[in-house]
């Protein structure tokens, strides 16, 4: 009781500050959404799927160690398919393997010391670029494939026989398993050192589009364009699904309300809430990523949900009365935002505390994203109980009454949960029921731990991958670390020392890779 006479008095107290100087807490609400709104110059993207990786994850360090150590980076794979019969033993296709390895040579600004341009000759492999068990003359330099370049018969009979004998160290790899289509692997450094790798992909595709005819396709495919790929998706999703939520929304309130204000202000509000939580990541320096780019489809609701309830009891209450002067409508308003006021409080707070709980998880992405839907949950909160009464007090009461009153046929949609209310045991059988036949689905519930799979299957890039996958082994590297120990002093041998130039721990290694 006494904790409802404070609430009660703080909200009195609150009412009266607001209502009696509405020009002055419209300007405050102003200044603050536009002092949030800054930050939204200083807003990054990091949409890729590394942001959603715990950095200091012991699995996320070793696997940072052993890339480092062995200079591993992910692969975008260039697929080159033949449309002639006779596969990739084609000078002419051969030669646009050969144009397209240099081509993606020259790409500048992706690190890496040696090669041509921005790319190491290490980090790019292609039956251009790998080397075979023939020598040059008078040396023991081994002839890449295509050295010399197999324009003839012979040597193109020549090149047949050599990747046969390489068997499946090309198999999947360089070469189809049907030999129609031939592999460029470029090895793309990671994101700590270069940021976004979209560029990269980007460049890749546009080099690479010159060489396409009606004789090769070409398909650019790859863990690190997976990643940044989701991310533009999202970003286009957003595009499109963003105006249509605030579109539906602004439809369904006018539906209600019957009354323009009442959409206007509630749009304003919107685009506030919207302005400010963005502007604060920019100014925290938190960037956007592919959990918090849909922060404005779970926004947008919760903002409108607040005014559906304050508009809606204001315009009851005001259906009441007849013609109000100046006082009978402040006594009206007060009343309306006096009885929504805790139901609206309530549920604001619970639903920002629910927000809150996604501080526990060790995804910084995750966390940022509870936080800022609670940020945002709380400045709509804040909005509805400055902004909105300070505008409803500026406009005529006119401006927001109804303009007809409510017909019955507005309540049809009431008629199934007022049935269900006269006959509570049966209602709360049947849901009981229900819950207990839905949850059994659960036995089928799976993980969707893919990049690939979290794109649509007719997407152009989900069609790529697969088609990439049927002609190799895949697009993904899974790095197996050795660590080598052994008891005593390492072997020697032809100068060199080390537990890896004992024969029998490297036929150890290959049995284990084999499996």
């Amino acid at each position: 009781m006494q904790r409802s006479r404070l609430f009660d008095r703080g909200a009195d107290a609150w009412l009266r500050l607001v209502l009696s100087r509405p020009w002055m807490t419209l300007a405050v609400v102003a200044l603050l959404a536009l002092a949030g709104s800054g930050g939204l110059s200083r807003l990054v993207m990091r949409m890729d799927g590394r942001a959603m990786v715990p950095p200091d994850d012991p699995a996320v360090l070793f696997d940072h160690e052993v890339r480092q150590v062995f200079d591993v980076r992910d692969p975008l794979v260039i697929l080159l398919e033949s449309r002639r019969p006779e596969g990739i033993y084609h000078p002419d296709f051969l030669r646009k393997l050969v144009d397209v390895t240099e081509a993606v040579r020259g790409i500048d600004g992706i690190g890496g010391i040696g090669g041509i341009g921005g790319i190491p000759d290490e980090h790019i492999a292609s039956l251009a670029t790998e080397r075979r068990d023939r020598v040059y003359p008078g040396t023991l330099r081994f002839r890449p494939f295509l050295d010399p370049f197999p324009d003839t018969p012979a040597l193109l009979d020549r090149l047949k026989e050599d990747v046969g004998a390489a068997g499946r160290l090309l198999d999947g790899t360089l070469v189809s398993h049907d030999q129609t289509a031939a592999a460029i692997f470029v090895g793309v450094p990671d994101v700590a050192a270069i940021g976004d790798r979209g560029p990269v992909y980007r460049e890749i595709r546009k080099r690479v589009a010159p060489f396409v005819d009606d004789h090769v396709a070409i398909t650019v495919v790859g863990a690190p364009a997976a990643e940044a790929l989701l991310g533009v998706h999202i970003l286009e999703d957003m595009a499109l699904l963003l105006p249509l939520s605030v579109l539906s929304m602004a439809v369904l309130l006018y539906l209600r309300l019957g009354r323009l204000w009442g959409v206007t202000l509630g749009l304003l509000e919107v685009g506030s809430c919207l302005a400010a939580t963005f502007g604060l990541m920019g100014w925290w320096g938190v960037p956007v990523s592919l959990t918090s780019g849909v922060l404005p489809l779970v926004i947008i609701p919760l903002c409108l949900a607040d005014e559906v309830h304050v508009f809606t009891h204001y315009q009851m209450l005001l259906g009441r009365r007849g013609r109000l002067d100046g006082q009978d409508k402040m006594d009206v308003l007060r009343r309306s935002f006096k009885e929504m006021l805790s139901p609206v409080v309530v549920a604001a707070l619970t639903t920002g505390l629910g927000f809150l709980s996604f501080l526990a998880s060790p995804i910084a992405p995750i966390r940022e994203f509870g936080l800022f839907a609670a940020l945002g949950t709380l400045y709509g909160l804040f909005f509805s109980l400055t902004a909105i009464p300070a505008a409803l007090a500026l406009l005529p009461a006119e401006a927001m009454r109804r303009r007809h009153p409510e017909r019955k046929s507005e309540d049809r949609l009431l008629i199934p949960f007022l049935a269900a209310m006269r006959r509570p045991r049966l209602t709360l059988a049947a849901v009981l029921v229900l819950a207990a036949v839905l949850s059994l689905g659960m036995k089928d519930l799976v993980v969707q731990d893919s990049w690939i799979e979290g794109f649509a299957p007719r997407s152009e890039f989900r069609q790529d991958t697969d088609r990439v996958n049927r002609h190799l082994l895949g697009t993904h590297s899974l790095l197996v670390h050795l660590s080598v120990a052994g008891d005593g002093t390492p072997p020697e041998g032809d100068g060199r020392q080390g537990w890896l130039i004992d024969p029998k721990l490297v036929e150890r290694s290959a049995v284990s890779r084999s499996t």
